[in-house]
């Protein structure tokens, strides 16, 4: 979803906060269910990868992608505290680096 179209949806919020203490624009996304890190953005800052056993099928509107790499343990800083999550490596496009879903919302 391109930036301008998220700013508009009730069920999204755009920020931008340290995630391993590199600024990123995170859209925290009420509508999906896992998390997810954009694969250029992961590989431009030298995120660690690590493969998981199965991939992900992930498909949402303007998306039909398969992942099987994560980043572990990511550290989110937010108001001085920090929140951890694991993010689905994936082509998000240039408009938004990391994206929160329910999974990680809920447990924070």
């Amino acid at each position: 979803m391109p930036a301008e179209e998220a700013q508009v949806d009730d069920g999204v919020i755009i920020v931008t906060l340290p995630i391993n203490y590199i600024l990123a624009r995170l859209l925290f996304d009420f509508g999906a269910s896992h998390s997810f890190i954009h694969e250029g953005f992961a590989r431009d800052n030298k995120f660690p990868t690590m493969e998981f056993g199965r991939g992900f099928w992930i498909s949402a509107p303007r998306i039909m992608h398969e992942s099987n790499q994560i980043v572990s343990q990511a550290r989110i800083e937010i108001g001085g505290l920090e929140f951890l999550a694991n993010l689905i490596v994936l082509k998000l496009g240039n408009d938004v680096d990391v994206i929160l879903g329910m999974k990680w919302m809920v447990k924070y």
